[in-house]
């Protein structure tokens, strides 16, 4: 039965009693991150689960990355779901940048106009209501031609992909990882 526990819907209570996603979640969590779940199970004694996740270690900065960061460390972050604005957020924190984080894309390029020299890059959400990622790109770089920008989409428009990276946008698909976008960060600095 051990070797079935981390399957979807699997279960040992009554079907009543909830939907056996929980130990799924948890594995597909845990695996998302590189990590792996150990399990140790004896009858009448008990089941002891341990995760193992993989240590994250700052890097440190070179002068050039010391230098660089002291232009422009700011990355504009534009998303209209406010839970995954927060966990964007943290991923460019963790990799050292400063974010200021708008869910609104108006709210967004009254900024960027204001201070668009001091800001590194954008990752901005394609698909938002009222103005989408592709328009808010589109007015940024009236103000600054060589606007960067990274995309973010869980669906888009093939003209909005081919426009886009003909402008010299990255987009990545969602679901991504910390690596996916560190990568993607790393290509706008070469």
């Amino acid at each position: 039965m051990l070797n079935r526990i981390f399957e979807p819907y699997f279960t040992t209570k009554n079907k009543t009693k909830g939907t056996g996603l929980g130990l799924s979640v948890v594995f597909g969590t845990v695996k998302s991150h590189s990590g792996y779940i150990n399990v140790q199970s004896r009858h009448d004694i008990g089941t002891l689960f341990e995760i193992f996740l993989p240590v994250y270690v700052k890097k440190e900065k070179t002068k050039s990355e010391t230098e660089r960061d002291l232009n422009s460390n700011i990355i504009m972050l534009v998303d209209d779901d406010i839970n995954v604005l927060d966990v964007e957020t943290e991923i460019l924190e963790d990799l050292g940048y400063d974010v200021v984080k708008f869910s609104e894309p108006a709210k967004a390029l009254e900024f960027y106009n204001s201070n668009c020299n001091n800001i590194a890059f954008s990752v901005i959400d394609i698909s938002m209501p009222v103005m989408t990622g592709r328009q808010l790109y589109e007015r940024m770089q009236i103000k600054k031609k060589d606007a960067a920008a990274i995309f973010i989409t869980g669906y888009a428009r093939q003209t909005d992909y081919e426009e886009l990276t003909r402008k010299g946008a990255v987009i990545i698909e969602k679901p991504f990882t910390y690596e996916d976008l560190s990568t993607q960060i790393a290509k706008i600095y070469m």
